[in-house]
């Protein structure tokens, strides 16, 4: 303890707290456990929307198309939509209840078996909606190829919003939960 603790005791401390009250250190711990819920929020949203991404090159690449996004439509979905949509994740709420989760070990992993179904689930749905609707409209003869690729990047972008709002928080999607991150309509 800060206050009341010896010289000796806050030496050989890994922590001191400032002042004499638990509550600092409940405080403290229910603060860890939010960021580091989100953090992995944070993770498990980027790594199926990059997959997405890698998937189409690669799919196009297989099938020998023509590339269905150019360079600045790859460096537009990275650079400004998935960083400007990953910082809900900044301003998001701790869940209910997170103090009564048990501690976490400290060799656990950060994801479960369920998390990288997932990330493989939620990869080829966004890579196989986008690559779909681009074909599907280059073939009906609906638009020129420059508007089915932008048509891509919108889908694809979607997607990850549609998925931000899905791994948001633990509870249903479309429960009240939904509007706890206003800066997540931002």
């Amino acid at each position: 303890m800060g206050e009341s603790g010896t010289d000796v005791a806050k030496d050989a401390a890994d922590m001191i707290l400032t002042d004499d009250k638990f509550t600092t250190m409940e405080k403290a711990i229910a603060q860890g456990r939010r960021i580091y819920d989100n953090i992995k929020k944070s993770i498990l949203f980027l790594l199926p929307t990059s997959f997405a991404e890698g998937l189409i090159i690669a799919i196009t690449i297989l099938t020998q198309d023509n590339m269905p996004l150019n360079a600045a439509q790859m460096l537009w979905i990275n650079m400004v939509s998935a960083i400007t949509i990953q910082f809900a994740f900044i301003w998001e709420p701790a869940e209910p209840g997170i103090m009564a989760w048990p501690p976490r070990a400290n060799n656990a992993s950060m994801m479960n078996w369920h998390d990288v179904f997932q990330i493989a689930y939620v990869s080829l749905m966004i890579s196989g909606i986008g690559l779909l609707a681009h074909d599907w409209l280059l073939a009906g003869g609906y638009v020129s190829a420059e508007v089915a690729s932008t048509m891509m990047v919108n889908i694809i972008i979607l997607g990850k919003i549609f998925y931000l709002f899905n791994i948001r928080t633990h509870a249903l999607a479309l429960s009240k939960q939904f509007f706890s991150n206003p800066m997540a309509f931002a």
